[in-house]
């Protein structure tokens, strides 16, 4: 997972540069704290399901673009179904609180 992170926030650091947003910008916009993708990468904290949809909802991109291609075209089932579970998951425990 980590290499898979590292990817992650290697693709949203290029979308962020194209768009000429620095990361303290754009993790105020995600909701975050402004150093909330460093503590990402530096901290090698879990990125949440509902962070990344939203990221690529803010740069406007599909989600294909921040994944590793490995990860799109060799996992691409399974991942799938595997982010609708945690999307699932993630709603049904904020309609529980």
């Amino acid at each position: 997972m980590e290499k898979t992170l590292d990817d992650i926030l290697k693709r949203i650091n290029a979308q962020l540069k194209m768009r000429g947003l620095t990361q303290d910008k754009f993790s105020i916009r995600m909701g975050k704290g402004t150093q909330w993708l460093t503590r990402l990468k530096h901290d090698k904290r879990d990125l949440k399901v509902v962070d990344l949809i939203k990221a690529c909802q803010l740069l406007e991109v599909n989600i294909a673009e921040l994944l590793p291609k490995e990860t799109v075209v060799e996992n691409y089932t399974i991942k799938f179904e595997e982010l609708v579970r945690r999307i699932v998951r993630e709603e049904l425990r904020k309609g529980n609180k």
